[in-house]
Order: C-alpha cells, then structure tokens, then sequence
C-alpha cells in the first residue's frame, strides 16, 4: 500500500470507526480494492465483466452491468468507491451524478484515476489501445496484461475528469472535497528508475512544461485522488 492509499485507509478509519454497520460499493470492483473495510461492511461490487465479479473473493453482493446505463438506488450507501474506472467510461460524469445520488447523507465518494493534465495522462488519452499494452509489457515489465480479461483496458479519459471539473462537480452537487491529492505513481517512478537515460530526459521535459506554465502544470503527476463527502446539514459545502 503506497502512501496515498494509505492515507485513503486512515481517511476512511476516521469516518467508519464508530459504524457497528458500513454499506459499501465498489462502482466498477474489478477483481480486488485497495482498502481494507473491516468486518462490519456489506460490500456491492458493480462490474461489466463477469470475470473480474469472480474474480472478486471481498464481495458481499455481485452485480454485473454497466454503470452507464443501470440504475442505482439513491442515498444507499456510506461509502461508495471508484477507482480507476472513470477514464475507461465514454459518459464519466453521467456517472458521477449517479454516483452522487446513491450516496446516504454523511458517505463519502472516493474517486482515484490518471490526471489527464499529465505526460501520462494525455499520452494514454490520445494514443490506441494496443499502445497501451505494448507500454505495460515493455516498459513496466508486466507481461501478462491484456489477456484473460486483464486490464488495460481501452481508455477515453475524457478532459471533463481534469481536477478543475471535478472541483466544479463537488460544488454543484452538494459535495465537500475533503482530500485531493495529485501524485506521481510509484510504478512510473520505478520504471524510471530503472533507466537512468531516460530519467535524465525525463527531468529536463518536467522542468521545461514547468517553467513554460509558471508551476501551475507538474506532468509527472500521473494521478489523482478526490475525496467528497455529502454533508449532513445543508451549508456544510466547501
């Protein structure tokens, strides 16, 4: 667990430590999470694939559907997970608001994807899904993706996930940011520590985009994550 996921842990330890019961959903589960939510919860996994459902030994509940286009049940759940699932959707932000609503007064959202104002985020944006493969294989050094219903999967990140429209999101739809936090991944760290020649140049193009947006653009900052809460009294919104 690297730090940022960590502090998601002790962000949800906070909220949850006194709960004798948590209702949990991971919108677009995959085959595991990355926190640990204790015994108490009753965890709903959505996912389009089969095969990542099964995958999936935490879940209580498997639903398998995509979140596009079903229906949730609205102000259901204390705490509602989506990571690493809005990049791959054509309609991210039609499921945000879905999200928004099933979400019970006082839960938290928690949203972790690729920040699109990065080198790595606008590269996956733009380039094909075999790219991508070809990336995760050679230069990350995992081989077996892309086969048995193993990610990447095909990408759209839409620019409406940048950090500014999510903030906008928030404030639109009675939420409160709580933590945000934009971060470099620690596997795109140890890749590049693996070549020092490509480090080197590596620096040189951050220090360039850097400069040439006075700092208000980091494009090693391939990540973000965005937790809102839904506040239980109306002007708790910030």
């Amino acid at each position: 667990m690297n730090k940022e996921h960590q502090q998601l842990q002790n962000i949800f330890e906070q909220a949850f430590e006194q709960r004798s019961s948590i209702r949990i959903l991971e919108a677009g589960c995959g085959s595991s999470s990355y926190l640990q939510f204790g015994s108490n919860a009753h965890i709903t996994g959505i996912d389009i694939s089969s095969i990542q459902l099964k995958r999936n030994s935490r879940l209580d509940e498997r639903i398998q559907g995509d979140l596009q286009t079903m229906d949730l049940p609205e102000t259901t759940f204390d705490c509602i997970i989506c990571y690493d699932v809005l990049e791959h959707l054509s309609r991210p932000m039609d499921v945000l608001v879905k999200l928004s609503r099933a979400l019970a007064v006082g839960g938290l959202l928690i949203l972790g994807l690729p920040n699109v104002i990065s080198t790595k985020g606008f590269v996956t944006k733009i380039t094909p899904h075999f790219f991508h493969v070809l990336v995760y294989r050679n230069f990350y050094g995992l081989q077996d993706v892309g086969e048995d219903d193993r990610g990447p999967f095909r990408t759209y990140l839409r620019f409406t996930l940048r950090r500014s429209s999510l903030r906008k999101f928030a404030i639109d739809h009675g939420l409160r940011t709580i933590y945000f936090k934009q971060y470099e991944s620690p596997v795109q760290q140890q890749s590049l520590d693996r070549r020092p020649a490509l480090r080197l140049i590596w620096k040189l193009h951050r220090c360039i985009i850097r400069s040439f947006f006075l700092g208000r653009i980091d494009p090693a900052l391939s990540d973000l994550i965005i937790v809102l809460a839904k506040p239980k009294h109306i002007g708790e919104q910030s």
